[in-house]
C-alpha cells in the first residue's frame, strides 16, 4: 500500500515538477563506452526552441536592436559575393559604423554586422573550417564583420553584455545592451526550469537560477571531440578581449569575455568529468578534455581547466542552473 501511495505520490510530483528527471541512471556495472550519464534536468522535445539556439537568435536580434527588426536579413545570399553559398545566418545593414582593426589598430567604415550561429561542426570539421575560413575574407571584402554565437552559449546577463555591448563596440562602434532588454528576451526565450511555464518579472527576482549555464549538458561534442583548429577558437573565446579605445564612452563596453561566463562553462566541464568517471569511463579527465599531447592548445584548456577550477566563486556559479547537478537542497521531495 505504501509503494502504491509512494507512486502516485511521485506521479503527482512529476507532473508539477515536469523538467526534472526523478532517477538518473547510474551504469556503474557497465563499460561506459557508448554515451553519457543521463543529465539531471531535461528539456523535452516541445521546448527546444526555448533555448538560445540559431532559430530564437533572431528574437533576441529584435529585442535588443528594435530600430532594425524590419530590417534583419535571415538566409538571404551576401550582396556582391562571388560566391553563392554565403547566405549567412543574420545580417543587418548599419549606419556610421567603423570596427577596430587589430592590424592597423585603427577603425574603418562597414556596411553593416553579421550575426551567425556556430554549431559542434565549426569546432569539428577540417572542411567546415576552411569554409569559415575563405567565408570570413569575403564577408571582410564586402565590407562586413562577423560575431559567431558558439552553441555553448546562453543568454546570461554576463554574455549578453558581451555580445551586444563588447562585441558589438568592437566591430561597429556601437552598444545595444539595457537591462530590460535582457529581461525581455530572456522571457521571450526561456521557460521555468522546473514547471516548464512562462516566466515572470517575479521568476527573475528569485535566488533561484532560471537560465542553463552556458557550456556543455548533454553533447556528445566535448573539447575532447574538437580538432586542434576547434581548441585553437574555444581557448582563445575564454579570453578574448577588445583593444578597440572606449575612451569617448562613459564606461568600459564589457569588451572582454566575462570571467562569470568563463567559470560557468568551466564548471559544465567539471560536472560531466565527474559523471563520466563514476560511469567508469576511465581517468577523470580523459573523454572530457583533450589529451595535453593533442595541440599547444590542448596542453591549453587542461592548464586553464585546472586553473579556473581553483578559482571558483560561488556568486558567479549560483546565477545558471547545471543539468548535471543535483539541487535536492532546493526539492527535497524529489530525493527521498
Amino acid at each position: 500500500m505504501v509503494k502504491k501511495l509512494d507512486k502516485i505520490y511521485k506521479k503527482k510530483l512529476k507532473k508539477k515538477f515536469r523538467l526534472f528527471n526523478f532517477t538518473k541512471l547510474e551504469h556503474k556495472d557497465r563499460i561506459y563506452v557508448n554515451g553519457v550519464q543521463r543529465t539531471w534536468w531535461i528539456l523535452r522535445k516541445e521546448d527546444k526552441d526555448n533555448q538560445l539556439t540559431e532559430k530564437t537568435f533572431i528574437k533576441v536580434l529584435k529585442i535588443f536592436m528594435p530600430e532594425y527588426k524590419d530590417s534583419i536579413f535571415a538566409q538571404k545570399k551576401l550582396p556582391g559575393s562571388k560566391f553563392h553559398m554565403i547566405s549567412p545566418d543574420y545580417r543587418i545593414e548599419l549606419n556610421d559604423a567603423t570596427s577596430y582593426n587589430s592590424k592597423t589598430k585603427d577603425v574603418e567604415k562597414i556596411k553593416g554586422i553579421i550575426f551567425e550561429y556556430d554549431g559542434d561542426k565549426h569546432f569539428q570539421s577540417a572542411m567546415q573550417m576552411h569554409a569559415d575560413k575563405r567565408k570570413m575574407k569575403e564577408i571582410t571584402r564586402l565590407g562586413y564583420r562577423r560575431i559567431r554565437i558558439p552553441f555553448y552559449y546562453q543568454l546570461t546577463e554576463e554574455l549578453s553584455k558581451f555580445i551586444f555591448n563588447g562585441l558589438m563596440f568592437h566591430y561597429t562602434g556601437k552598444t545595444f545592451y539595457h537591462p530590460d532588454k535582457w529581461k525581455k528576451a530572456v522571457k521571450e526565450i526561456y521557460i521555468h526550469p522546473v514547471y516548464g511555464t512562462k516566466l515572470t518579472d517575479k521568476d527573475l527576482s528569485e535566488d533561484f537560477p532560471i537560465i542553463g549555464s552556458p557550456g556543455m549538458h548533454k553533447t556528445e561534442y566535448v573539447p575532447s571531440a574538437f580538432n586542434a583548429k576547434g581548441l585553437r577558437a574555444f581557448v582563445k573565446d575564454l579570453y578574448w578581449k577588445s583593444k578597440r579605445s572606449y575612451k569617448n564612452l562613459n564606461q568600459h563596453p564589457d569588451a572582454e569575455f566575462p570571467e562569470a561566463s568563463r567559470q560557468q562553462i568551466i564548471k559544465t566541464l567539471e560536472l560531466y568529468i565527474k559523471d563520466t568517471n563514476e560511469g567508469k569511463g576511465g581517468k577523470p579527465d580523459e573523454l572530457i578534455l583533450p589529451s595535453k599531447n593533442h595541440s599547444k592548445y590542448g596542453k591549453n584548456l587542461n592548464n586553464i581547466y585546472h586553473k579556473v577550477k581553483s578559482s571558483f566563486k560561488k556568486r558567479h556559479l549560483t546565477k545558471v542552473f547545471y543539468a548535471r547537478e543535483k539541487y535536492d537542497d532546493v526539492f527535497p521531495e524529489l530525493y527521498y
